[in-house]
């Protein structure tokens, strides 16, 4: 008996297993191009097979000629380790700046694999250059290697949930409706029902089409309803397809007609003096309660962490007219009500205090908090993040502050004492006409939820601007937010970062500076300066006693769970992603550890480490100590009281 052919609905012509419509029929952004390409131009030789070929011949390689890009670059995910094989579009040679991740043995001449390569500083030294990332999906029985200037998670809806299963059994692999595990266990039965149904209508769709723009760097997924529906999508099939921009058209946002705020600041300094730490520590140890207590009159909640000269209460009586529906009233209900800020309400935070600092009394609006903090993928997911931006800042307004910091500080005007005790003020207050509500279309907006917010220093503050050594800062928590913190190795790279900002501010007066010289590659001697901080920080520190990550990521939990040993993996990868990035430049640890197979958490967390800030830091850390020194200097020049000059 002969051997099925599969072929075209449409045409008729043989097609891959599996697939209902051939390349000429299959819907695409544009339509194909001749695979005919112009002489001199090759495509590598890891494309040279299947859907890779045929996208790079027919859309991708045209599409880049046209717009006059010099090469196409093949940047690899987790599934691609492909050698640097770019397809050069111009006959000239071209100079391309290539940064490691790393530190390597390279010489000239050697092989690069993709996945060595910085490439989010790539674009910024090789203008002209399209940088693709290479991306696979395995679709039903399919695989297809598609390019994207920009990977967007949001259509890849079904895998990032096969994704999620598989974090469940990272030693074992997802295989249709079950997970077989290295010794051969099955487990049956183990996706979702709602998953499931979508992985079966999956089998009957075409190839799952993918939408391609290169001009924007945008995918568009071409889905069942009942694929839609299983990811969260709530929308009917022929909503979501016209919901998808034409060939010429960019994508509309809402139509919501609001008073137009302005953008939260590009910098975001983190703001590291005494008040903003403890103030910091309140929210960060919200999910546990760690150090929160409900106060003698069950009315409020109170947070004292030992050690710190100030204490922080919760009273959402305080200010009653901000709240929506949603404020908490009781005991049990305020202790929901606090839980459900941490990690990003410590970041919130932070982004309105420095609304106070820099554009006080400017309407902000809600959706720049919701931009900044969220990767949102539905309508009703955006409006459930506006709400809690809006509770979170309103937990912010209702927080009071109590004690007093160390030391004395002068106006250098008028060189009185300046008053910095706390006795129940805010730190932070909204602005008085900022808060606004949209106009018409209301239902596409939450109910009682402002549009935009402005935001003001309260007494204290205004008296603590008056110098500028009291509103210390160090580093900047956009950078902190630039980082994904979806997995636990970038939830803790944010922790780590944050941590250390705050930490290489406080003792940036003890840093040792020493002068060394280094020779170059090309034998040149040049003086480099160098930063060392007196007190090794040790993991406990970074994950657990300063500003713990979100709850779902806490590493006691990983520690104390049945693959503790997963905490070295993700510490060693959030170390990875801060030196790959620039926020770090040497990291040691200064013990070894010794080969336990039990008990070695204790010694795993509080494993001395020497690490220390970028080129930024390190200016920023060394101007602290001059300054310091400074002061040392003139105080001990003053003449004491009653002695003559």
């Amino acid at each position: 008996m002969a051997d099925t052919v599969n072929t075209c609905q449409v045409c008729g012509e043989p097609v891959e297993d599996g697939l209902t419509l051939c390349l000429e029929h299959r819907p695409m952004a544009t339509k194909p191009q001749s695979p005919d390409l112009p002489e001199g131009i090759e495509i590598p030789e890891w494309a040279k097979t299947g859907p890779a070929d045929q996208w790079l011949r027919t859309w991708i390689i045209p599409e880049a000629l046209r717009r006059g890009y010099k090469a196409v670059w093949l940047r690899a995910t987790a599934a691609h380790k492909h050698y640097l094989q770019p397809v050069r579009l111009t006959p000239e040679p071209q100079e391309v700046h290539i940064t490691l991740l790393e530190p390597t043995s390279h010489t000239v001449g050697d092989t690069i694999q993709a996945t060595e390569v910085n490439w989010d500083v790539f674009p910024q030294h090789n203008e002209g250059h399209l940088l693709l990332d290479a991306v696979e999906v395995r679709w039903g029985s399919q695989n297809a290697v598609l390019f994207n200037e920009e990977v967007d998670l949001s259509v890849f809806a079904i895998q990032e949930a096969l994704d999620r299963l598989s974090m469940q059994y990272p030693d074992g692999k997802v295989i249709g409706d079950r997970v077989v595990l290295p010794d051969g266990t099955e487990l049956h039965n183990e996706l979702p029902p709602d998953l499931q149904q979508a992985l079966d209508s999956q089998q009957a769709c075409d190839y799952g089409f993918i939408k391609w723009r290169l001009d924007r760097g945008q995918q568009y997924l071409y889905n069942t309803p009942d694929m839609l529906k299983a990811v969260g999508v709530d929308t009917s099939a022929e909503d979501f397809f016209q919901s998808l921009p034409k060939d010429e058209e960019a994508p509309k946002p809402e139509k919501i007609q609001a008073p137009q705020g302005s953008n939260l600041p590009d910098t975001l300094p983190q703001q590291t003096w005494e008040e903003m730490r403890v103030f910091g520590y309140s929210l960060a140890d919200t999910p546990t309660l760690r150090y929160w207590s409900l106060a003698s009159d069950s009315a409020s909640y109170l947070y004292r962490r030992p050690g710190e000269r100030l204490e922080v209460k919760f009273d959402p009586s305080t200010l009653p007219d901000l709240w929506s529906s949603t404020k908490p009233n009781t005991p049990d209900a305020m202790k929901v009500f606090l839980q459900e800020r941490g990690w990003k309400g410590l970041l919130t935070l932070h982004m309105a205090v420095n609304c106070a600092l820099t554009v006080p009394d400017e309407p902000i609006p809600i959706d720049e908090f919701v931009r900044r903090l969220f990767d949102v993928r539905t309508a009703k997911d955006r409006n459930a993040k506006r709400v809690w931006v809006w509770e979170t800042l309103c937990a912010i307004f209702n927080m009071r502050l109590y004690g007093l910091r160390a030391g004395t500080y002068k106006d250098p005007k008028t060189k009185k004492v300046i008053d910095l005790a706390f006795r129940g003020e805010p730190l932070i207050a909204p602005s008085p006409g900022t808060r606004t509500f949209p106009h018409g279309q209301q239902s596409l907006w939450p109910d009682d939820i402002p549009v935009t917010i402005g935001f003001t220093m309260g007494k204290w503050g205004k008296e603590a601007r008056k110098n500028p050594k009291i509103l210390q800062y160090f580093g900047n928590v956009q950078a902190i937010l630039d980082i994904p913190g979806g997995k636990p190795s970038g939830a803790w790279a944010q922790c780590i970062l944050f941590n250390l900002n705050q930490k290489w501010r406080e003792k940036a007066k003890d840093v040792r500076v020493t002068t060394h010289t280094r020779t170059d590659g090309n034998g040149t001697d040049r003086k480099v300066i160098a930063t060392r901080w007196p007190h090794a920080f040790t993991r406990r520190q970074l994950l657990c006693d300063l500003f713990p990550p979100a709850a779902e990521f806490s590493v006691m939990d990983i520690l104390n769970g049945d693959k503790p040993a997963r905490a070295k993996k993700y510490w060693n990868e959030a170390i990875k992603i801060l030196k790959g990035d620039g926020h770090i430049s040497y990291y040691k640890e200064l013990t070894p550890l010794n080969s336990k197979r039990k008990g070695w958490a204790d010694d795993w967390l509080d494993q001395p480490l020497d690490i220390r800030p970028n080129e930024e830091g390190r200016k920023a850390a060394i101007e602290i100590k001059e300054a310091h020194k400074k002061a040392l200097t003139a105080r001990k020049r003053k003449p004491k009281s009653g002695t003559q000059k």
